[in-house]
């Protein structure tokens, strides 16, 4: 008789315990998906700025756009240090 008693003492434990991991789980799925969203728009964003950028030739405008595509996060991030660059007019 101890052996039902515990065991019944136990599911409600492990049952809170399922629904705090399911509920840990669903926030870090959607934390995931707001990161992806925002790596989404950063992309189309960035590509969008090779499209404007004057300077740079054809050529290299499609090897910076295949490589945010192929590499969103890394490709975004050698595109903003090394990138072509729309030309600004220089104010004096």
């Amino acid at each position: 008789m101890n052996e039902k008693t515990t065991t019944r003492l136990e599911k409600p434990e492990s049952a809170e315990k399922a629904v705090r991991k399911e509920v840990e789980e669903m926030e870090v799925a959607k934390m995931e998906f707001i990161l992806g969203i925002v790596i989404f728009i950063a992309d189309i964003w960035a590509i969008i700025n090779i499209f404007q950028s004057h300077g740079a030739s054809t050529g290299a405008k499609v090897l910076w756009i295949l490589l945010i595509l192929f590499l969103p996060v890394i490709g975004l991030i050698i595109w903003w240090f090394a990138g072509p660059r729309t030309s600004r007019p220089q104010r004096v």
